[in-house]
């Protein structure tokens, strides 16, 4: 197959309270990579813990440059099933060669999902050529691939890295992902930022050459913003108002004095 951004880097997420929520998968095999399915694949979806599956049913399958993926949407309208938390399971059953193979994805139910809506003009914002290198890449990538669509693609893989900082961050003030409510202006700056370092890391190149320090000026410049953030706002209940700011986890020493 040709090249496909897949954008399945980072765990899915549902919002709850909504039915128009959509979980994908690229089916793949050792040795082969990504592959074409038989027949009507089928799921099922289990809350945390649970033996018995919420809802199943027929996937839909779509051919993408003669392999599949394979979509399905979740319906999270019942707010009483679909409770706020992480880790529920999408199993998803398929035929390749014949043989029917099961797997297992994961993804979270929460008040505001995030995705990184990240364009070409907000890498131009930061470097004003930067449109001529990203055309570069993406056609060396695929013919016809576009610097938006490359762009597009380096943001949502610049997320993947930028939420392993988010949930350390989440853990460290005592929150959980599905309370918590999306600032989503400096994160979009954070991913900006990690997602240029990723463009120029992609140009190779080694200790001492050009794109390498440009890579390492825009790592240090995306956690810079992170470490600029302010603590994470999160909601008590499902109302999605931030009521609630958690404060990070401190320890004090007090000391007795006797009068």
């Amino acid at each position: 197959m040709t090249y496909a951004a897949e954008l399945d880097d980072v765990r899915q997420e549902v919002r709850r309270g909504y039915a128009s929520n959509v979980v994908t998968f690229w089916p793949k095999h050792p040795g082969v990579g990504n592959v074409a399915v038989t027949g009507t694949p089928t799921y099922e979806v289990f809350k945390p813990g649970a033996s018995t599956a919420t809802v199943s049913g027929s996937v839909t399958v779509a051919a993408v440059d003669g392999v599949s993926k394979i979509t399905t949407t979740i319906d999270a309208s019942n707010t009483t099933t679909y409770e706020l938390t992480t880790d529920w399971s999408w199993v998803v059953s398929y035929v390749y060669g014949g043989v029917t193979y099961t797997e297992t994805i994961r993804f979270d139910v929460v008040l505001e999902p995030y995705r990184p809506l990240v364009s070409l003009n907000d890498f131009q914002n930061e470097i004003a050529d930067i449109g001529t290198r990203l055309t570069r890449q993406a056609t060396a990538i695929a013919g016809g691939r576009t610097a938006e669509e490359h762009a597009s693609v380096l943001g949502m893989q610049a997320w993947a890295q930028v939420r392993l900082w988010l949930m350390s961050k989440i853990h460290a003030q005592g929150g959980t992902r599905p309370f918590l409510i999306v600032d989503r202006e400096p994160i979009r700056l954070c991913i900006v930022a990690k997602a240029l370092e990723l463009a120029f890391r992609s140009e190779g190149g080694g200790l001492d050459s050009e794109s390498r320090a440009l890579a390492e000026d825009w790592r240090t410049e995306a956690e810079s913003r992170w470490s600029a953030m302010g603590p994470l706002s999160f909601s008590t209940t499902d109302d999605r108002d931030g009521d609630v700011v958690v404060s990070s986890w401190t320890s004090q020493r007090m000391r007795r004095i006797w009068s």
